[in-house]
Parts: C-alpha cells; structure tokens; sequence
C-alpha cells in the first residue's frame, strides 16, 4: 500500500452551489490549493463562474447563508473548464492530495467536473481524506488492513459515517492543530494560527482571514494544519 503521510503534500478545497443531491446544480463556485513544500505552504484561489456553460444554473440559498458567495461574486470567476485545467496543473507534481471530506464530496465533484469536460482526474493512490483519517483514528481502523487506499476510504467514509462529528470547526476545538476559532454569539468572528509551525507567512494568513472564515482558502489551512497533526500522532 502506498504510504499515507509524505513530507510534502497538496491540500485543496471546494465551495458549491448545493449538496450533491442537485445533481446538475452541484457545482463549483470557488476552488482553493494549498501547495506545501520543503516546510513552506502556500494558498491560491478562485471563483468559478457556472453560468458560463449553464444559463439557467443558480446557487441554493442554503449553501449561500453557509458560505455567503453569490452569482454577483463569481460572475468574474474562470469558466469550470478553465478552472479543471488549473487545478490539474496546479496539483500536477506527484505528491499526495487532501481534502476534509473528500471521499464524499471534493473527490467526487472534482471527478464529476474532470468527465464534464474529458480530462482524467487525479489517480486514487494520491488522494487522501483527513475526515476519513480522524474516523479511522478514533475508531482504532488501519488503512494496511485494506488493500488499497481508495478501498479503505471509500469503506471507512461510508461504513462508519453516522456517530463521530468531525467537521473543521468541531477538529479546531477538540484537538491542538495550530489553529484556534475566536467565537462571538456562537458566531466564527477571527482565527489565532501559528504561521510558524505551518510554515505559512503572517500576511498570508491575515488574508485569508480578511476573506471570510468560511473560504474554500480558510479550510485548506485548516486541513493542512490537520494533516500536520496526524502525521505527528
């Protein structure tokens, strides 16, 4: 089996339009990717503008009041297809690729957009799913029981989903990752992070920050700071 953990890896994330079950209208409407590299980590990001393949697409509002992009926002954002065609080149170097959830869900749509416009999407012995990885720690689970990695994720995200909470916000305050949440009123108002130990710059962070804490670059820190803790326990 391949290793899981490296000493360099890609981290990236999607916001949507919707839950998978919108079929078509389960889109992209911002990529982010997290690159790190000799102890340096580094973010970019993008709108995708959906519209531009599909006129009559729009953006449930549930997903809106969750992560607050609207059609005013992406209507600048590359078109999907050009969107693929960065991340591919963006992830191309042979290192492993997490997502916080992605068996279920970044996986999935990144594979969906990959067919939409014929590209070949990223091999499965690359990809890596820190919420799979949580599950398996807390439930005592080996991925060299499995004889491949896409088996033991795909069975661990879909046999044991129901009774362990692990979304990014819950990981933040339950283990010591390196990044804080500051809360108001039960409201996600800042963020404390130690630059240093994710080998990020200070501005980078406060960037990102200024963004919004529901980014699709806010959750890619997230989930690198979650890798990093992983491979140290």
């Amino acid at each position: 089996m391949t290793d899981i953990f490296s000493n360099n890896w890609f981290v990236f994330d999607y916001e949507t339009s919707s839950l998978p079950d919108a079929g078509d209208m389960f889109r992209p409407l911002e990529l982010a990717i997290l690159r790190y590299k000799d102890g340096k980590a580094k973010v970019i990001s993008h709108f995708v503008n959906p519209w531009l393949d599909n006129p009559d697409f729009f953006i449930d509002l549930e997903a809106e009041k969750i992560h607050g992009i609207n059609k005013e926002m992406v209507v600048n954002g590359y078109s999907p297809e050009e969107s693929v065609k960065r991340f591919l080149r963006a992830t191309q170097e042979e290192m492993p690729i997490w997502t916080h959830n992605g068996t279920n869900f970044d996986f999935s749509l990144h594979d969906s957009e990959c067919a939409r416009f014929g590209f070949l999407p990223v091999t499965d012995d690359r990809r890596r799913d820190t919420a799979v990885m949580y599950r398996a720690y807390k439930l005592g689970i080996y991925p060299q029981d499995y004889p491949t990695l896409a088996e033991f994720h795909h069975y661990t995200a879909r046999r044991f989903a129901k009774g362990l909470k692990f979304n990014l916000t819950l990981l933040t305050k339950e283990l010591d990752i390196g990044v804080k949440l500051i809360e108001e009123d039960n409201e996600i108002v800042g963020w404390e992070v130690d630059h240093e130990k994710l080998g990020m710059d200070k501005e980078d962070i406060d960037n990102i920050g200024k963004r919004g804490l529901h980014s699709a670059a806010f959750d890619t820190v997230v989930t690198h700071a979650l890798v990093m803790w992983m491979k140290r326990n």
